[in-house]
């Protein structure tokens, strides 16, 4: 699916991401990171496995939704 079109051009869905997290997720009644919520992606929409938290991999996925925010928010300015 292609991204969504705002009045400032098209925006990564990353945008305001960690901005949100740690979030109550309700229907798992707890508080999660955003190390957790990629990992619940890798499980359920993937049907793959989880990856440490603490990984390298993690530390890349992590850095990169900040940097995908980062950017888009040069863009906009």
């Amino acid at each position: 699916m292609p991204p969504k079109r705002r009045d400032k051009g098209i925006r990564s869905s990353y945008v305001g991401l960690t901005n949100v997290f740690p979030v109550y997720i309700g229907r798992e009644n707890k508080v999660e990171s955003l190390e957790e919520r990629i990992n619940g992606c890798f499980e359920r929409s993937m049907n793959g496995r989880a990856i440490p938290e603490n990984s390298k991999e993690m530390r890349a996925i992590v850095t990169y939704i900040k940097t995908s925010v980062s950017i888009q928010s040069i863009k906009e300015d």
